[in-house]
């Protein structure tokens, strides 16, 4: 507190610490009268917060910040987690690396399992899957190839194995030390605890091979082909902050939490055919989910869009499968399945 009786904090000092208090800071005399949250550790600002940083908030154990976006209205950003969402054996939804993904699970009680986690928590909503994907495909560390043009990984597609993967702890990988302004093979310098978002280069089977666990796969400068046996089988993307998430493309569909009633709301599709998003000429009601460079495919590991010719009500999975090879990226969309179904390809992911 200096002679004026400001409260000042030097710069040069360490944490400063408030035990069970709340702090308002005022613009004028007289502070707002707007009751605070119960209990302690809340803070009132009457006027604008600017931060010269990123923004990021302390999520539960098992999820990551994402950075929301303001096309997405999405801003600051939210909680989503890390993992697909595991059955923890009780039927309660869970972000672990071990264990398989919920599957079999509809559409409704995905969004039930979701909410049941606490206040707040909901399955991950279409603004928010399209924050992600935006995200990483903005983020220069996730282009996989120094080729000209975006080279995104697909994830566990090529049916091989032709199974579900789970992770370890030990697999997730170490982005310290990554330049992720770099494209992967410039950012891939291999080292113990630095940088190890590609692995070790070596397919071993063990927590060395990082984001390719279980795959069969491992990291090479060449040889890029979205969705085939090769180093698009990489199951982590990296979000602008540094965060790493899962199986986000590839190993399991998701539900997201929207649906269309009938074809009316969606591009035309004259078959049940996968297409390029490049091909749709009208979008509908999906104007946003176009990726945000039109010439894109699923070359470039985007994945690709199913309308299905059929009519009614369908739920929006997301992502791709182990089995849906170049169909399969962080811009997938299939409207194929009602939201009644619960087959053991599609899985689920919450947020808050």
């Amino acid at each position: 507190m200096d002679a004026s009786g400001n409260f000042k904090i030097d710069p040069s000092g360490s944490t400063i610490t408030i035990p069970d208090q709340n702090l308002k800071v005022c613009a004028g005399d007289a502070c707002q009268t707007t009751a605070l949250n119960s209990g302690n550790g809340n803070l009132t600002v009457e006027n604008n917060i600017e931060i010269g940083g990123s923004y990021n908030r302390t999520c539960a154990t098992g999820y990551i910040w994402a950075p929301g976006s303001a096309k997405f209205g999405t801003l600051p950003g939210f909680c989503v987690m890390k993992y697909e969402a595991k059955n923890d054996g009780s039927g309660n939804a869970v972000s672990t690396a071990t264990g398989g993904p919920y599957v079999s699970i509809d559409q409704p009680t995905s969004i039930t399992k979701c909410e049941a986690i606490g206040l707040g928590y909901h399955l991950i909503s279409e603004s928010e899957w399209m924050t992600i994907a935006e995200n990483i495909a903005q983020t220069p560390i996730n282009d996989m190839d120094d080729d000209a043009g975006l080279q995104l990984a697909t994830g566990h597609g090529d049916s091989a194995p032709f199974a579900i993967l789970a992770a370890t702890s030990a697999s997730d990988p170490v982005v310290s030390g990554c330049n992720l302004s770099a494209t992967t093979t410039a950012a891939n310098a291999y080292s113990a605890a630095s940088c190890e978002i590609q692995g070790d280069g070596s397919y071993g089977g063990d927590d060395n091979d990082k984001g390719y666990y279980g795959t069969g796969q491992a990291w090479a400068t060449t040889g890029y082909s979205s969705g085939a046996a090769n180093k698009s089988q990489l199951r982590t993307h990296i979000l602008s902050n540094g965060n790493v998430i899962w199986d986000i493309a590839g190993n399991v569909w998701e539900w997201t939490d929207a649906y269309v009633n009938g074809t009316a709301e969606k591009p035309a599709s004259a078959t049940d055919a996968w297409q390029e998003w490049s091909a749709v000429t009208n979008y509908v009601t999906l104007n946003y989910a176009r990726p945000q460079n039109p010439s894109w495919t699923s070359a470039n590991g985007i994945g690709q869009y199913h309308g299905s010719a059929a009519a009614g009500q369908r739920g929006f999975a997301r992502g791709g499968a182990w089995n849906t090879g170049a169909y399969a990226g962080v811009f997938a969309l299939d409207l194929y399945y009602v939201p009644s179904s619960a087959s053991g390809d599609i899985g689920f992911r919450c947020a808050r």
